[in-house]
This record gives C-alpha cells, sequence and structure tokens, in this order.
C-alpha cells in the first residue's frame, strides 16, 4: 500500500471481517496480518501484512476515515 496517495483519498474501506460466535474476527489472516511486504521483517512482534500497511498510511494521513467491511460473499 505505499504506492497508495493517501492525500488524494476520502475514506478506505477495508474488505473483509468476518463475524464468529458473535465476535469480528480476522476475514483473510495471511493478507490482513502476516503477509510480507518490502521493508517487514519476522521479528518477533513486528507487524505485517494488510493491516501494518494501513497503519502506515494512516500515521501518514491521520484525518483519513478508515472503515471495514464485516461479511463478504463467501
Amino acid at each position: 500500500m505505499s504506492d497508495i496517495p493517501g492525500e488524494k483519498l476520502t475514506h478506505i474501506n477495508y474488505a473483509f471481517a468476518n463475524i464468529k460466535n458473535g465476535q469480528c474476527m480476522l476475514g483473510d489472516s495471511y493478507a490482513d496480518i502476516d503477509k510480507a511486504f518490502a521493508g517487514d521483517t519476522w521479528d518477533p512482534g513486528a507487524l505485517r501484512g494488510n493491516f501494518n500497511q494501513l497503519t502506515k498510511l494512516k500515521a501518514a494521513n491521520p484525518g483519513l476515515p478508515t472503515m471495514i467491511s464485516i461479511g463478504g460473499w463467501t
């Protein structure tokens, strides 16, 4: 997501999370928290995945509203 021009966005809608036993759960744990992007490390406790990329994008654009879609087509 480092190539996303955050200053040109009005909102981010991240898809998808799921509901399981009444709780919000990761929709795709590999993509959400495990996929390595350039600059990511495998050090214990290091953040990776799309959530880490969103964290970086939000740090650079703190006023950018971020939402998550619950559920999906499968």
